[in-house]
């Protein structure tokens, strides 16, 4: 793992809830394994809770402490999670990579993901890096962009070439 890498996991360690939003299919699963493993964190997966609805995860967050939230179908609301005590991911890849993912996976939510921004043209990754960028980073508390490219110095990290065959929650071979 290369230093920056390190150096974030080691920051990321003080938080209490690390939630790790931004388009889907920008790496939020693979960087949230990445990060429950390096900080001892539990993970909960999107899967875990209703994958859009901010409430279901709040209601499944009580009582827990020191968890790494997988959710990029909540980055619409991320920035209503921010706390002092917390810290919020977001999630960089090329939009044409993440297209070219949702493409081979035959995603087929970019619809309901764009009327979550009262929008009616995509690309939605595009839309969400946007509204991050002009509005919600600067509403969160514990900001940090971080680049899916970043993550390969990771041994979690699967290759591209190795990754073709993956389905659409598949982080490892």
């Amino acid at each position: 793992m290369n230093a920056y890498l390190s150096s974030l996991m080691s920051a990321l360690a003080k938080y209490r809830f690390i939630y790790v939003s931004g388009p889907q299919r920008s790496g939020t699963r693979i960087a949230s394994k990445i990060i429950s493993f390096e900080t001892g964190y539990q993970m909960i997966d999107e899967t875990e809770f209703k994958v859009g609805d901010s409430e279901s995860l709040r209601l499944l967050l009580e009582g827990h402490s020191h968890a790494v939230i997988q959710c990029p179908g909540l980055s619409h609301v991320i920035h209503t999670f921010s706390t002092p005590a917390d810290c919020i991911v977001f999630m960089h890849r090329p939009i044409a990579d993440i297209i070219k993912s949702q493409n081979r996976i035959k995603w087929e939510c970019e619809n309901l993901e764009l009327d979550k921004y009262n929008c009616s043209r995509g690309p939605i990754s595009h839309v969400k890096y946007e509204t991050w960028h002009a509005f919600q980073k600067g509403n969160v508390h514990h900001p940090v962009d971080l680049n899916y490219c970043d993550l390969a110095s990771h041994p979690f990290f699967v290759d591209k070439s190795d990754r073709t065959g993956f389905l659409w929650n598949q982080t490892a071979i």
